[in-house]
């Protein structure tokens, strides 16, 4: 089996949703660190075999273009608030699309925004959860803080609500 994706060191990856740096690859082992620094994981550094990275939903990042392309796509089209299974929800979350992270965002969203209804703590995580996989990777793409990219996530989504109403 032939590999798709190929790595070098320096390389940004995207894993689970979460941001990585590729800091060397030896004997066929890819090894990488998160690449936003958290207190937390300040020394952890990940591994794995390079001939299991397509089966493991492990991408490069998505550029700017792209990017801004997806944002227009989901973010700007009109939405409705539409009650979401959080089995459906954690299922789109772990495919590692953006795509459907943006999607599961404005969901949400949409369904926070709701003032009749209150939110279950489960869709509560899954939002912070996809919330975060969506600055993290608008913060690659566009290289800026993940302070800045929030706010690029919070306008895209408000911007979304006004072409609704």
């Amino acid at each position: 089996m032939t590999n798709k994706i190929k790595f070098k060191r320096g390389d940004n990856l995207i894993k689970y949703g979460k941001a990585y740096k590729v800091i060397k690859i030896k004997n066929g082992v890819l090894f990488y660190k998160p690449y936003f620094k958290k207190k937390k994981d300040n020394s952890l550094v990940c591994s794995i075999p390079a001939e299991n990275i397509e089966n493991n939903y492990i991408r490069k990042p998505i550029s700017n273009y792209q990017l801004n392309k997806l944002i227009k796509k989901i973010l700007y089209k009109k939405g409705r608030i539409v009650q979401t299974n959080i089995i459906k929800i954690k299922a789109s979350l772990g495919k590692n699309k953006i795509g459907k992270t943006l999607k599961v965002v404005k969901k949400l969203w949409l369904e926070q925004k709701d003032k009749d209804k209150t939110m279950a703590k489960s869709k509560k995580n899954a939002y912070k959860q996809a919330r975060q996989q969506v600055i993290e990777e608008i913060s690659l793409a566009r290289n800026i803080s993940l302070a800045k990219a929030k706010l690029v996530l919070d306008r895209a989504l408000e911007k979304g609500l006004e072409f609704s109403l």
